[in-house]
């Protein structure tokens, strides 16, 4: 495992699941928390981002494929995008980028989804197909 970046939820690691390149994250403990409380906000943390991540799909909305939910170690193992991220892109494309995630966004506000944390961060422009 190879760490790419470390968030304030969790961090995110390359790896290799199954021949496959993947992307694990994993949610941090937090220490200021209750121990159990902390367990349970993780676990239905991270259950809920992985069934959310495959909802959205049904949408028309690209997103990575789950391969494996961890409950123990509070992880999500996910296919690996190979792309840009949104935030890394030269501003000429980056205003065009925008109106494609503002129309994701949309959809998914119109299905009931709300983000959390809506950055140029955790948009990915896939190379292979030009997509997020």
């Amino acid at each position: 495992m190879k760490l790419i970046k470390k968030g304030a939820e969790g961090d995110l690691y390359f790896s290799r699941w199954n021949n496959q390149k993947a992307i694990i994250k994993i949610r941090k403990k937090k220490n200021y928390r209750n121990l159990q409380l902390d367990s349970r906000i993780r676990k239905q943390r991270t259950l809920r981002e992985a069934q959310i991540i495959s909802k959205v799909k049904s949408f028309g909305v690209s997103t990575p494929l789950v391969y494996q939910i961890n409950m123990k170690n509070c992880s999500i193992i996910m296919q690996y995008i190979h792309g840009t991220i949104l935030h890394d892109l030269p501003d000429l494309k980056l205003i065009n980028s925008c109106k494609k995630v503002g129309k994701i966004v949309g959809t998914l506000h119109k299905n009931g989804i709300m983000h959390g944390d809506l950055t140029t961060s955790n948009f990915i422009v896939a190379k292979a197909i030009n997509q997020f």
